[in-house]
């Protein structure tokens, strides 16, 4: 059973009179209904009791949208493409710098040791570098069982470690084809003398050079080539200042061992000359 609000104003006198105009207009309250005569004769001997009453609320539970679902579909299919691009961006080839100047520092060396086997007018225990000893059933290099010094400008001498290796040690001196008649000093040396070379020779090993230091350019510029290659290959944009300041680094280091080539190929002709 409901009854008006109206019928507790008059009873709640401290209530503050604008609620109760707004549950008048809007509210219709269930109150306790007495069950027993005690309860009635307690209100009736306690006149300024205030009757007590009830609320019953309810909550309702609402389904998710269908946009909201859709929208968390979506939500995570950018969650998992995203992860995707970080894995992908941290497979991609990071750039090495070293990588491409030990490839140019490598090119400068093969040239100074290209240039050391050839033959000047001048004793150069570096002349005998490629000359190779058969010993124990193994090719080893000629320092490795023998010692090799400088007589004068033009003759070398060969100390050989074993006797019993000299004439070996004499016949790789002449096969390998570097033009030096070697002499033996018994018991165990050898003298190497070095002839002078003539104008036309002279002509030849010079272009010898040339076709030497060309070949070290050659790879130079193609260890450039290689890496200017893996800087396009990263993340970096091309246009971006870091990837600018390492193609000028690219072009710097470049610079560098062409310098040092033509320096050691100079250096090699006023020997020669």
């Amino acid at each position: 059973m409901y009854r008006s609000i109206t019928a507790a104003r008059l009873c709640l006198p401290s209530v503050n009179r604008a609620y109760i105009r707004f549950f008048t207009q809007h509210v219709r309250i269930p109150l306790t209904k007495p069950t027993t005569c005690s309860s009635l004769n307690l209100g009736l001997s306690n006149p300024t009791a205030i009757p007590t009453w009830s609320l019953h609320s309810t909550h309702r539970c609402y389904a998710s949208k269908k946009s909201s679902k859709k929208q968390s579909v979506k939500n995570n299919g950018s969650d998992v493409e995203a992860d995707t691009q970080d894995i992908d961006s941290s497979s991609e080839p990071a750039f090495q710098m070293d990588k491409y100047e030990q490839l140019m520092q490598n090119a400068v060396e093969k040239l100074r040791k290209d240039l050391g086997l050839i033959r000047m007018g001048r004793a150069n225990p570096a002349l005998l570098d490629s000359v190779r000893v058969k010993h124990q059933g193994k090719s080893v290099a000629l320092v490795d069982v023998a010692q090799i010094t400088v007589k004068d400008a033009h003759t070398l001498v060969i100390v050989v470690s074993d006797e019993q290796l000299v004439s070996v040690v004499e016949k790789a001196v002449r096969d390998a084809n570097l033009g030096l008649n070697p002499q033996s000093l018994p018991p165990s040396s050898l003298k190497v003398p070095v002839p002078r070379m003539a104008k036309e020779f002279r002509e030849t090993i010079i272009k010898n050079i040339g076709r030497i230091a060309e070949a070290c350019r050659v790879r130079i510029r193609s260890a450039r080539a290689d890496a200017r290659t893996a800087l396009k290959r990263t993340s970096l944009k091309p246009n971006s200042d870091q990837s600018r300041m390492l193609e000028k680094d690219i072009q710097q280091l470049t610079d560098k061992y062409i310098k040092d080539t033509d320096a050691a190929v100079l250096a090699k002709e006023k020997e020669i000359v």
